[in-house]
């Protein structure tokens, strides 16, 4: 699968295909490549309206959120948790929704 990162229709399609990874790269994106935050936040508004999607978005977004914090704390207490790579509540943060 090709990914324009211009194109709402693109992003859509390729968060579709694995939605608990590429929400947290969307915003990595977004963050990091300016020039594509606008059809970013196109295609999440229209993930986030669509009736199938919009769940497994809040689900998606619910599950980075606790995997941040608990990455956080288990840093803070030294028990050695680790999230996954580039999901941290900072870049939840960094893309507002519309």
């Amino acid at each position: 699968m090709i990914l324009n990162l211009n194109d709402p229709s693109s992003i859509v399609a390729w968060w579709k295909v694995l939605p608990e990874r590429h929400g947290a790269q969307l915003l990595a994106f977004g963050r990091l490549r300016p020039q594509f935050s606008s059809p970013i936040r196109a295609a999440l508004r229209r993930i986030k309206a669509d009736p199938e999607y919009g769940a497994v978005y809040a689900r998606c977004a619910a599950a980075d959120l606790m995997a941040a914090r608990l990455g956080d704390a288990g840093e803070r207490i030294g028990a050695g948790v680790e999230g996954e790579s580039g999901r941290d509540g900072r870049a939840n943060a960094a893309m507002p929704s519309d």
